[in-house]
């Protein structure tokens, strides 16, 4: 399952995500709002699953019920285990996404300027 799964990974030596290159969830679906960006999505047993949901029980572990996996780098297609995390929807909800939120989510990461050239 593993290696079925890099087979649809691009890892970015920039930012360090895996960007998922295969299947995608239609925008808007999941979110009252509307406008959400897309997940990877693989099957799995037949079924339809989140690609970082998969790659988090894989390479890292089972996630707890009732928690949610959290994007650090907030790119909603990276499947890299190092960037995603268990907790609850409250806590990721409270989060936020601002810079600073997502600053404090990964002091080491390197948010990059309009250019894409880094600080």
């Amino acid at each position: 399952m593993i290696d079925r799964l890099m087979r649809h990974v691009d890892k970015c030596a920039v930012t360090g995500c895996w960007n998922w290159t295969g299947a995608k969830s239609t925008p808007g679906k999941g979110r009252k709002e509307g406008g959400s960006l897309p997940y990877g999505c693989i099957k799995v047993d037949g079924k339809a699953r989140r690609a970082h949901r998969v790659s988090y029980e894989l390479l890292v572990g089972p996630i707890p019920h009732g928690f949610v996996i959290d994007h650090i780098c907030r790119n909603t297609l990276c499947c890299n285990p190092d960037h995603l995390r268990a907790m609850t929807n409250r806590e990721n909800i409270l989060i936020g996404t601002s810079a600073t939120s997502i600053a404090r989510r990964l002091p080491s990461y390197v948010i990059l300027d309009d250019v894409g050239s880094g600080p």
